[in-house]
């Protein structure tokens, strides 16, 4: 590195680009200056102008330098493809006329209000006057902070949503555990309290199981939730570590402790909270109640009247399957809130997880083509851009290239106006050609022939710039106008339509195209411009590793390789939320079975007995089949209510910020749907597994053993 202000690092491509060979340790003076047009001084931004009275030099000093190391080419930041000079790397001794600096603030989140003032403060020490200054956004936006304050506070408002759901539903799920646990319990604990067991002693028999449950399940939840970290930070890294980020940067694990402590804590509470609920429940039932396991229905028969539509409907066993949900109403509120729990969870987090899809740009076009080309060119100079048009041709060559997009534009003066909202302007049009081959190509598209319009022109209008009169012109009319060299051009137009041709950059333009054929461009080869070559190949990897081996002052760009990012991104997003979706889906799942079976273990004795006075095994599986009917419909009507209500209030809380307030609310129709089916396949098969259970019980033994 140079040591002082005499000494200086030269990049690699001085050589390889420009053709100036210089050896580390040798000596070159050079004149020191500034590039100037009318007086205004120019920058690496500014393309390099080769015209009479344009462009020139005003040297400051001459200096002697020593060349001391040799630097790859500057990031693209500092020295772009187009840039129109070599940067050289000094030692800066003491600053003259200004420099460009560099800074960090001591708290990160200040970084674009500090930068703002500063930029506005006239008298500040460093002379950085308003808009003279950028921001790493993408270091800001790793970290956390945002420009845009609200889109700040919409992502914890999302954050504090889904912890909510995740800990409403543990709490649940652990409660009903619990509840379950007790209810199967109560007939033990009327046996303690009839021998002489005390609430207290019944209590804290409850309160012990819980702390005991607690005692291995908190180091083994901690445990398990580590390793889960762990497997998928390194997946992170696997799937998007090494392409988004630098070489040798990766994401590494680093379990905050305070994480683990908030978890223990929430743990112990949930688990005190449902046990003390069961405790007490547990403690005031009386040992005759308890023992007979009849607390549970006391009920006047007023209150389980059916409706006659659902005897008209369903019959008999429809109006005994509504009857027995009224009278056993806390066992079949359980049941149906774990099922409108589920349901709920999934369907706001399936909406949760389309938004962030949606805010992650994760739903993406196929583009249309997989490799771009640039050639950096000077069009003043003395390589013709017919030239530099040839050389783009012979990358059609490689080996597979399926279609390929290559623009050129001439601009053209007309006395066209566009109208603006306080102005109307004289205006110029650039009018492209696309390539022969998509030029063909999308005259299909519109229905046009080549002969008709290869001398012609076509229009592309979006409809989108209603205030702009060049909307007025009109098929069969002419444009007439200038060309740079003050060379006349008329040209008809041929067809106006608003269907876009294949391009990754015009794909969702809304400007206005003006197209003609390559032919037609072929004509005015001192005239035109190129932009991007655009080519649609089998293997664009193979393709870009070619052309950078070989072509050193060509940039090739690899679309594939960012839309194979993209897809990664997604993936990796999926993965910790459609995980996430899974294990509530299964606690669900758990939760409603264990009530389920439950439910139907402690009605054995009521089943026993409609057997015993004539119901068929025809009409006992209709009733039961009728009573899964019956929750599914319940639980469907109540969750998927809450559920869109959930849904929407994580979309108010997205489009709160200013950066996605554009984003339209969707319906989870799949979630629903996926809801309603999943519900009626889990409820039928675990009622039929339970109703196994209990056809396979004799009536007599059944009835007797709850009898003292």
């Amino acid at each position: 590195m140079p040591e002082n202000s005499n000494e200086i690092l030269i990049p690699e491509h001085l050589e390889s680009n420009g053709g100036i060979e210089y050896k580390i340790g040798e000596n070159l003076k050079l004149d020191v200056s500034k590039r100037l047009i009318d007086g205004e001084e120019l920058n690496q931004n500014n393309p390099f102008i080769l015209e009479e009275n344009s462009e020139y030099l005003e040297k400051i000093y001459s200096k002697e330098y020593k060349v001391v190391g040799k630097i790859e080419r500057p990031n693209f930041e500092i020295e772009e493809y187009s840039a129109p000079g070599y940067t050289i790397i000094t030692k800066m001794d003491e600053i003259n006329d200004g420099a460009n600096v560099v800074v960090k603030f001591n708290n990160i989140k200040d970084t674009y209000k500090l930068s703002e003032e500063i930029a506005e403060n006239e008298e500040n020490p460093l002379d950085i006057y308003k808009y003279y200054y950028r921001i790493n956004s993408e270091l800001l936006r790793w970290s956390g902070v945002a420009k845009d304050s609200t889109t700040v506070e919409m992502l914890y408002s999302l954050v504090a949503i889904v912890i909510g759901i995740i800990i409403i539903s543990s709490v649940f799920v652990i409660k009903n555990s619990f509840s379950i646990s007790i209810t199967e319990k109560l007939k033990q604990y009327g046996m303690f309290a009839s021998i002489g067991a005390t609430k207290k002693q019944i209590k804290n028999n409850v309160l012990y199981e819980g702390f005991l449950l607690g005692i291995i399940s908190i180091p083994l939840g901690i445990l398990s939730g580590i390793f889960a970290a762990f497997i998928l930070i390194n997946i992170t890294s696997i799937l998007i570590g090494n392409d988004i980020f630098e070489k040798g940067i990766k994401f590494v694990f680093d379990m905050p402790f305070e994480a683990i402590v908030l978890s223990v804590i929430l743990s112990i509470i949930t688990i005190y909270l449902s046990c003390i609920f069961s405790a007490r429940k547990a403690s005031k039932i009386s040992p005759i109640e308890a023992i007979r396991s009849n607390e549970d229905i006391k009920i006047k028969s007023r209150k389980i009247k059916t409706s006659k539509l659902i005897t008209k409907i369903f019959g008999i066993g429809g109006e005994i399957a509504y009857k027995n949900l009224k009278r056993n109403k806390k066992k079949y509120r359980t049941t149906v809130i774990s099922l409108v729990l589920s349901i709920t969870i999934f369907i706001s987090l399936s909406s949760f997880l389309n938004y962030v899809f949606k805010m992650s740009g994760m739903y993406y076009q196929e583009l249309p083509y997989n490799v771009g080309i640039y050639i950096n060119y000077d069009s003043q100079q003395d390589e013709k851009c017919k030239d530099i048009y040839n050389k783009y041709l012979e990358f059609l060559n490689l080996q597979g290239i399926k279609n390929y997009y290559l623009p050129r534009y001439i601009y053209v003066k007309t006395d066209l106006v566009k109208k603006t909202e306080n102005s109307e302007n004289l205006s110029g049009i650039s009018i492209m050609s696309l390539g022969e081959e998509t030029y063909k190509k999308y005259l299909k598209t519109i229905g046009e022939d080549y002969e008709n319009c290869k001398d012609k022109i076509i229009i592309i209008n979006p409809k989108t710039k209603e205030n702009d009169n060049r909307l007025m012109l009109k098929e069969g009319d002419k444009i007439i106008g200038d060309l740079e060299d003050n060379r006349k051009i008329e040209i008809q137009i041929a067809k106006i339509t608003d269907k876009m041709f294949e391009s990754n950059s015009m794909i969702s333009s809304d400007e206005i195209f003006y197209i003609v054929s390559d032919e037609f461009m072929n004509k005015y080869e001192e005239n035109y411009s190129i932009g991007v070559m655009e080519l649609n190949a089998e293997d664009s990897y193979k393709i870009c590793d070619y052309i950078e081996e070989n072509y050193k002052d060509i940039l090739c760009m690899n679309y594939q390789k960012d839309i194979d990012q993209m897809k990664r991104v997604a993936l990796l997003i999926s993965i910790f939320l459609y995980g996430f979706i899974t294990v509530i889906t299964l606690i669900g799942v758990t939760n409603i079975f264990n009530t389920i079976t439950t439910n139907m273990n402690l009605r054995s004795k009521e089943f026993a007995m409609l057997k015993s006075i004539g119901m068929t095994k025809k009409e006992f599986n209709k009733m039961i089949n009728l009573e899964s009917i019956f929750y599914g419909i319940k639980s469907l009507m109540i969750g998927i209510i809450l559920g869109l209500g959930l849904s929407y209030l994580i979309y108010r809380t997205i489009i709160s910020s200013n950066t996605f307030n554009i984003l339209e609310m969707e319906l989870p129709i799949e979630a629903i749907i996926i809801s309603v089916i999943f519900i009626m396949i889990v409820v039928g098969i675990i009622m039929r597994y339970s109703l196994n259970k209990i056809n396979k019980q004799n009536i007599i033994e059944t009835i007797r053993k709850d009898n003292i």
